[in-house]
């Protein structure tokens, strides 16, 4: 690109060198000049990510655009076919509906209906000054890359194991958590941060310098490296509280990756910003994963399969196994009647929010 032509228009072509090695930017498209010079394999991928976004990218669950799901297509995320046919192709056990791929990790639309299913099951819950947010994450994030940094697969079971337990002391009655990946930076080296995210019922507030001190336990007895940063709050408001319920999001890879490819561009080190690119889902796959064992009729034998580990868990009242579970099942929260009830318990708390929010400026200003 010339210093005359507009920054807005990116028409990088990739060298034999980073073609042939299959690493590509994310504005390739069908009518990108370079196109005809990916390999057939990567041209039927692209179409099909480019068929999906012309069908979707009017709708707000496709908001993000293809760019991130092309990255990751192109750089060996190893579900790429199943994101590429969500929403494309009918499902065989539900009549004409549509198949979803159920990879919220990178599928914008699958995390959005995960959101949508966790305010269903749970908006019917909210009680003023019994829910807090709870993240656990890292001080400074940790390398897949790297053997001499933490695994993002040992960090995820430390969080996990450290939920339970709270649970377990009776440090809450009840919660909702869920796992989030956070890509800092591709280049100069790889940099992500492992987190979790948690909304818990208590009946008291919580003990922060005891739930500390629980993480602390188990870090040390896990040796991990890693520094853990551990954020307790209440929830605000009935609104705060819908909104984080709504809080499920995929794997942001094109902010870090548009700034990691122009920075190493600049410097000539596009093959260690690939390579760092691919080390990131190599790493994804075999840390968010875990071997189970399954019996296979046709062979009458146990077999091993690597299946992604389960990114949402439920404890205490949360659960659906509670004596009186704070959750709906999913008969009721998917009738009509209680969807249109929790659309209007969210439109009211907004509104609310919004007239409070409104009264405290008032008030700032009058006494200004």
């Amino acid at each position: 690109m010339t210093d005359n032509q507009p920054t807005t228009v990116d028409r990088w072509q990739p060298g034999d060198e980073l073609t042939l090695s299959a690493q590509y930017h994310p504005a390739i498209s069908p009518d990108h000049p370079a196109f005809a010079k990916l390999p057939a394999e990567a041209q039927a991928m692209a179409k099909a990510l480019h068929r999906q976004d012309e069908r979707w990218s009017h709708k707000r669950y496709f908001k993000g655009g293809l760019s991130g799901r092309l990255i990751a297509a192109f750089n060996g995320y190893h579900f790429a076919g199943k994101v590429s046919d969500c929403m494309m192709k009918k499902n065989p056990h539900a009549g004409n509906r549509l198949g979803r791929c159920n990879q919220d990790w990178h599928c914008e639309f699958c995390a959005y209906l995960r959101g949508q299913e966790m305010l269903k099951k749970y908006a019917g819950a909210w009680a003023e000054n019994k829910w807090f947010e709870l993240v656990l994450s890292l001080a400074v994030g940790v390398c897949p890359a790297d053997p001499e940094h933490d695994l993002m697969a040992d960090v995820l079971n430390a969080m996990e194991a450290i939920i339970k337990r709270l649970q377990a002391e009776k440090r809450m009655t009840g919660y909702v958590a869920w796992l989030e990946i956070k890509i800092h930076q591709f280049y100069p080296h790889l940099v992500v941060t492992p987190h979790i995210h948690v909304i818990m019922r208590c009946d008291n507030p919580p003990d922060v310098q005891a739930m500390s001190k629980v993480v602390a336990d188990e870090w040390l007895t896990r040796r991990l490296d890693a520094i853990p940063d551990l954020f307790i709050a209440p929830v605000k408001s009935e609104a705060h509280f819908y909104e984080l319920l709504q809080y499920i999001k995929p794997i942001d890879v094109l902010g870090p990756y548009d700034r990691g490819y122009r920075t190493a561009r600049a410097v000539g080190r596009l093959d260690v910003f690939h390579q760092e690119v691919r080390e990131f889902f190599m790493a994804l796959r075999i840390e968010t994963g875990e071997w189970q064992v399954k019996w296979i009729k046709r062979i009458r034998a146990p077999k091993l399969f690597m299946v992604t580990r389960h990114r949402f868990f439920y404890g205490g009242t949360c659960h659906g196994s509670a004596g009186h579970p704070l959750g709906l099942k999913e008969a009721e929260r998917r009738t009509e009647a209680h969807q249109n009830a929790v659309r209007e318990k969210v439109e009211i708390a907004r509104e609310v929010e919004g007239a409070e929010q409104a009264a405290a400026e008032r008030q700032l200003q009058l006494r200004s």
